[in-house]
C-alpha cells in the first residue's frame, strides 16, 4: 500500500521556468511574522504553506516562490543569491531556516525538460516594453 499522505513531499524539479534549488513545507514550528507581505493582484497571500528557492532557467536570477500545499506558485520575489532569498524567507517565516531541504539531483527527464525550456525561451524572447 502507498502512503496515506497524497500531498507531494517535494515540488516538481521545474516551477514556472525555474529549477528548484531548495524547498520547505512550513509547519507549526514556523511563525509567520508579517514582515514583508507578498501581494498578488492587490491581495496579501501570506501566510503560505510552502516555499521554494529556484534559479530562473533563462537568466539565472534567484527566485523565492510562495506556494500552495500542492507546490503551485502563487507569488514570487527576485533576489541576487540563494542566501538572500532564504534570509528574506526567514524574516517573513521565523524558523523556516531549519526546514530547507536541498533539491535532489535532476533525473534525465528533468534535465531534458530544462534544456527544452531554455531553448524555447531563447527562441521566443519575451517582448520588451518601453
Amino acid at each position: 500500500m502507498g502512503s496515506e499522505n497524497t500531498i507531494a513531499d517535494e515540488p516538481p524539479a521545474v516551477l514556472d521556468c525555474a529549477v528548484v534549488v531548495c524547498f520547505a513545507r512550513l509547519n507549526d514550528t514556523v511563525q509567520y511574522t508579517g514582515r514583508g507581505c507578498m501581494y498578488v493582484g492587490g491581495v496579501i497571500i501570506d501566510p503560505v504553506p510552502c516555499l521554494v528557492v529556484a534559479e530562473n532557467i533563462e537568466d539565472g536570477c534567484v527566485l523565492l516562490f510562495f506556494c500552495d500545499q500542492d507546490w503551485r506558485v502563487i507569488g514570487a520575489g527576485g533576489y541576487k543569491s540563494v542566501a538572500e532569498a532564504r534570509e528574506s524567507a526567514e524574516r517573513r517565516y521565523s524558523g523556516v531556516d531549519r526546514l530547507w531541504i536541498p533539491f535532489r539531483n535532476l533525473n534525465e527527464e528533468e534535465i531534458h525538460e530544462v534544456k527544452q525550456t531554455r531553448q524555447f525561451l531563447k527562441d521566443h524572447p519575451a517582448p520588451v516594453f518601453d
